[in-house]
């Protein structure tokens, strides 16, 4: 019987495809996504975003401080206005 591939963190034991590796060592996509003005999480930069931005600005750290620096502000609606033209085009 051959080991099992997965020793339980994501690393791969021993030989596996190469596809495999380069899934495991992609990176999250949410994270991805949330750090390029995702507030919302929903994959998409666009005018829900801006949405969620206006209704926490000001109020402190939230799902929409996209640049996590604890403050939902003018910074964290730059990066999601960018990242929302970045999509539009």
């Amino acid at each position: 019987m051959s080991p099992p591939l997965w020793s339980g963190s994501p690393t791969c034991r021993g030989d596996c495809p190469p596809s495999l590796r380069r899934t495991i060592q992609s990176p999250d996509p949410a994270k991805t996504c949330q750090q390029q003005g995702d507030g919302n999480r929903d994959q998409r930069v666009n005018q829900a975003d801006l949405d969620g931005w206006a209704a926490y600005n000001g109020k402190g750290p939230s799902r929409c401080d996209i640049n996590l620096d604890a403050a939902t502000n003018g910074a964290d609606r730059d990066i999601i206005a960018v990242a929302r033209a970045r999509a539009r085009h």
